[in-house]
């Protein structure tokens, strides 16, 4: 529960016991904790891209390597994500 209640950034000084914090409303704790994991991801994105981890790691998010796969479900790619989330296609 100090999952929810961080996310809703509720002090632990509030005494909320695990009922209460699980009777707020859920599509308010889903929607932050979607926007925080897009926030983190996109300043990560933007350490990786300016270069500050290093070539290799700024080399390996840019290249793609095409690879005959299977009939599943295709894998999500982080850059996709990264360029659907900022409305930037290349």
């Amino acid at each position: 529960m100090w999952c929810y209640s961080t996310v809703l950034r509720k002090s632990w000084k509030e005494h909320k016991t695990n009922e209460e914090v699980l009777t707020l409303p859920a599509a308010n704790v889903t929607e932050r904790l979607l926007e925080q994991l897009i926030e983190k991801k996109l300043r990560c994105a933007g350490h990786v891209i300016r270069g500050c981890s290093g070539h290799l790691l700024q080399l390996a998010l840019v290249c793609r390597i095409e690879v005959r796969r299977g009939r599943e479900r295709p894998n999500r790619i982080w850059t996709d994500d990264i360029q659907q989330w900022t409305h930037h296609h290349t």
